[in-house]
């Protein structure tokens, strides 16, 4: 019979490349390309979830104050501001009141322009100086 297939277990090696899948390995392996660092397991109940620190109501979870979010670099946060406060800062923590900063914007601005000001008096004062004293040598002669 010309239709038979003859097997020699000696004639075919097998190499074992079945790796171990952990939660990690599965985690990276669902992220989007790119974001795989940033991605671990969380097991609640018997389930798996592949969670970031943007996460909420996870271990680690950062506490932006805003909004988290994940980028190429790792989690970021997006600060918000109210009809009363500016918040600033990598996680948000820093509240400006709205009045302290404009205060604080007009009274840069007041001093700058007060120093100007004062600048361009010296600076007229010297000038007309300079021009008298020229004078008073041009009528000694």
């Amino acid at each position: 019979d010309s239709q038979t297939l003859c097997f020699k277990p000696e004639s075919i090696k097998m190499n074992n490349t079945m790796k171990e899948l952990t939660p990690e390995v599965i985690c990276r392996r669902e992220a989007p390309e790119g974001f795989e660092e940033f991605y671990f397991p969380s097991v609640e109940l018997n389930r798996l979830r592949c969670v970031t620190s943007c996460t909420p109501g996870v271990d680690g979870a950062i506490d932006c104050h805003g909004q988290c979010f994940l980028q190429k670099t790792g989690p970021q946060c997006r600060c918000f501001s109210t009809d009363a406060h500016w918040f600033s800062g990598p996680r948000c923590e820093v509240a400006i009141h709205w009045w302290a900063l404009v205060g604080g914007l007009v009274g840069a601005a007041a001093l700058l322009l007060l120093l100007l000001v004062v600048a361009l008096s010296v600076w007229v004062t010297r000038s007309h100086g300079r021009n008298r004293d020229y004078q008073l040598k041009g009528q000694s002669w």
